[in-house]
C-alpha cells in the first residue's frame, strides 16, 4: 500500500508539472533570441514548473547561450534546472546573474530543499538556514511547508527537535554526467536490499525450526 501511495503522489507531481512545461516548451520553440529568453523567465517563475530539462534541451533555448545579451537568461535556467541556491550565489557575480524575483528565489529555495533531502533523511534547521540564506526560523518552516505542499517532498518537521525528517522527494533533473553516480548508488542500494532479504529468510527460517512440532495424530 506504501508503494502504491508514492507512485499516485508522484503520478499527481508529474501530471501538474507537465501540463505547465508543455505549455512553456511549446512557446519556447516560437520563439528566438530575447523573446526566448522571456519565456525561460516566465517559466522559471512559474508557481507549477520544477523541472526544467525539456525546456533546456529546446535549440531557441540552447542558443541563448551563445549571444551575450541572453546569456545570462540561459546560465539561470541551468541553475534553475541541477543548481541550488548557493550555487546561485557563489556564480552571480561571475556570470552577471539577475537578481531574482520573490517567486524566483523562494522557487529556488524550494528546489535548493529537494536537492538537500535527496542526500539526507534528517535535515537540521541549521544546515537548510545556511544553504537558503535564511535567517528567521518561521520563514525557513513557510519554505518546507510550501516545499511540502508543492509536492515536491514527503516530510514532516519537528520543531522541537528542530530539524527536517524525510520521507520521500520528487526527482529533479539529472545531468547527463551524473547518470553514472546515480546508477552505482542504485545498485549498491539494489545488492543491499537483497542482502537484508536474505538475511530476513534465515532469521524466519531459524525461528521456524525452533517451534515445537506437533504430534502426528494417533
Amino acid at each position: 500500500k506504501a508503494t502504491v501511495s508514492v507512485l499516485n503522489w508522484l503520478w499527481k507531481c508529474a501530471a501538474t508539472m507537465s501540463d505547465d512545461l508543455a505549455y512553456y516548451c511549446l512557446m519556447a520553440k516560437n520563439s528566438h533570441g530575447r523573446a526566448a529568453a522571456e519565456v525561460v523567465t516566465q517559466a522559471i517563475s512559474s508557481p507549477n514548473v520544477f523541472v526544467f530539462g525539456e525546456l533546456l534541451s529546446l535549440p531557441p533555448v540552447a542558443q541563448l547561450a551563445e549571444a551575450p545579451d541572453t546569456r545570462a537568461a540561459y546560465d539561470l535556467l541551468l541553475i534553475f534546472t541541477y543548481g541550488t541556491y548557493t550555487e546561485y550565489q557563489e556564480r552571480k557575480a561571475a556570470l552577471g546573474l539577475p537578481e531574482l524575483s520573490d517567486a524566483q528565489l523562494r522557487k529556488l529555495q524550494q528546489l535548493s530543499v529537494v536537492t538537500l533531502a535527496s542526500k539526507e533523511r534528517t535535515l537540521r534547521y541549521s544546515d537548510l538556514q545556511a544553504a537558503l540564506g535564511v535567517s528567521d526560523v518561521r520563514l525557513l518552516e513557510d519554505i518546507i511547508i510550501d516545499t511540502i505542499t508543492n509536492n515536491l517532498v514527503q516530510a514532516k518537521l519537528d520543531q522541537a527537535a528542530r530539524c527536517m525528517e524525510v520521507f520521500d522527494v520528487f526527482g529533479r533533473d539529472v545531468r547527463l554526467e551524473d547518470l553514472d553516480a546515480m546508477i552505482a548508488t542504485l545498485t549498491e542500494w539494489q545488492q543491499s536490499s537483497a542482502l537484508v532479504s536474505d538475511e530476513l529468510g534465515r532469521v524466519v527460517a531459524q525461528q521456524d525450526a525452533k517451534k515445537p512440532r506437533k504430534a502426528p495424530d494417533q
